[in-house]
């Protein structure tokens, strides 16, 4: 009887991980999750999917990078 309650609470908790995570998926497809959902769906991507993880981090990376200026030729005359 002991493995019934042991199962039944293994179940419970990978549905909520499950279910959670169907809910982030929802939340980025749709556009309209947050910065604090963005941030706690990154360290899920992080402990349990590192290839997920890294294009996280490469695309923020690329949404702060800066376009770079041209930079001034010192040899044309204005």
């Amino acid at each position: 009887m002991d493995w019934l309650v042991a199962a039944a609470i293994i179940g419970g908790m990978g549905a909520v991980m499950w279910a959670l995570a169907m809910l982030g998926r929802w939340l980025r497809r749709r556009g309209t999750a947050g910065a604090a959902i963005a941030s706690a769906m990154a360290t899920y991507n992080e402990l349990h999917l590192s290839s997920d993880h890294r294009s996280f981090a490469e695309m923020k990376a690329e949404d702060e990078r800066r376009t770079p200026d041209v930079a001034p030729d010192p040899l044309r005359r204005r």
